[in-house]
């Protein structure tokens, strides 16, 4: 972790916006690592404008708190395209703010979940057909592109 603090450090110096990418989402990760590891995202969350992880063969995401108890940080956990633990093969398409200019460049704007139902192939000449799942934006109702944007979806009835 000392690594990722320098190199968040430079970021925030050169008024970078971050990614990260990593494998374990904080949660599946040794307590304390997972406890340390939100205090750095917490600091930086200026900085870091969205991390993105895999590993649980699931989609869901992850909203991060500050000390104040404030949305702070989002993690997007990510599908597999394997079949482990029975589901569907799936993959999810990120739109990402390009414009350096504005304050949400970096932030993750909208992502569209693909699957594909295995039942529908009965054969090796069946074509795989992909289908889009829902996208955040249109199927949540994703609002904006900042932490509590996300927490807000959570909190919808």
């Amino acid at each position: 972790l000392a690594w990722l603090v320098e190199q968040l450090l430079l970021s925030e110096e050169l008024g970078e916006a971050v990614h990260i990418l990593a494998h374990h989402p904080p949660g599946s990760c040794l307590t304390g690592w997972g406890r340390e590891y939100t205090k750095i995202i917490n600091r930086f969350q200026s900085t870091v404008k969205a991390q993105f992880h895999g590993h649980t063969h699931d989609h869901h995401y992850i909203v991060f708190h500050n000390e104040t108890g404030s949305p702070s940080n989002i993690a997007f956990v990510s599908p597999s395209m394997t079949t482990y633990t029975n589901n569907n093969p799936e993959y999810r398409i990120y739109s990402v703010a390009d414009d350096i200019n504005h304050s949400s460049f970096g932030y993750v704007t909208d992502h569209q979940t693909w699957s594909m139902d295995l039942s529908q192939l009965n054969s090796e000449d069946d074509i795989p057909e992909w289908r889009k799942l829902y996208s955040a934006r249109e199927d949540l109702g994703l609002g904006g592109v900042e932490a509590n944007a996300w927490k807000d979806i959570l909190e919808t009835d």
